[in-house]
């Protein structure tokens, strides 16, 4: 079973170099790692001219409207047998995630696996802020704002072909209007791995500030009402502090 990694980048040269160290570094899978750049003037598209040498790593590098058009298109280049995303400078856990990814999809009656991630300082990956567990979730928490964190999700490249691209309306929750339609609207068969799969630093859409976290409440009632699903601004407002307490 081959692995496509998905890598949206923007002006991050030096988190993407460490985000492509820690795919290098994965051990016992094959792995395709997609870099869909969105036109970057760092230095990033010297370093894409560089690596496009390993026939494994496609690059792209382009203007583009986001990161969910970044994914979509990375979602075009995947020939992966499944497909997860990883953040411009966030790492795997340790060298074996997408092994243990490949051992848990390797069950017919699994089309998605999920994990935890841990939240880190912007400054040093190894130092742990809070801990996103997985353990306790269910679909139906979707309806109060919880799904698993995204750089944990690994999902078979036919469960793309039939859920479909990430919606390009969002800004920052593209990825829970994703699960919705696979979790509530598929009913996708799923398993959780109790491990954690990825370090990432804070300071990403979802988690740079208040007002970035308004933004993504304000986007997952917009995604519920969208689907015709019940929503409620308390339930929503409320899963912060909720998810902390739990973690």
């Amino acid at each position: 079973m081959k692995i496509t990694v998905i890598t949206a980048a923007l002006n991050a040269r030096d988190a993407l170099q460490r985000s492509r160290a820690s795919v290098l570094a994965q051990r016992q899978v094959q792995v395709q790692h997609v870099i869909v750049d969105g036109g970057s003037t760092d230095g990033t598209r010297e370093l894409l001219s560089e690596w496009q040498s390993d026939d494994q790593c496609v690059c792209v590098s382009e203007v583009d409207s986001g990161v969910y058009a970044a994914f979509n298109k990375g979602l075009k280049l995947a020939v992966g047998d499944c497909i997860g995303f990883l953040n411009a400078g966030d790492i795997y856990q340790d060298d074996y995630v997408l092994s243990d990814v490949v051992g848990a999809l390797r069950d017919p009656n699994v089309d998605l696996v999920y994990g935890n991630v841990d939240i880190t300082t912007r400054d040093r990956i190894e130092q742990t802020v809070r801990r996103y567990r997985s353990d306790g979730f269910s679909r139906e928490k979707l309806l109060f704002g919880f799904m698993p964190p995204h750089p944990s999700l690994y999902a078979r490249a036919n469960l793309y072909r039939e859920v479909g691209p990430f919606s390009e309306a969002f800004r920052i929750a593209g990825d829970f209007e994703w699960a919705t339609r696979a979790f509530l609207l598929r009913g996708v068969r799923s398993a959780y791995v109790d491990r954690i799969f990825v370090r990432m630093p804070s300071g990403g859409l979802s988690n740079n500030g208040l007002n970035s976290i308004w933004q993504n409440t304000i986007e997952m009632h917009r995604v519920l009402r969208m689907h015709n699903f019940p929503v409620s601004w308390f339930s929503l407002l409320t899963r912060l502090p909720r998810k902390w307490f739990a973690a």
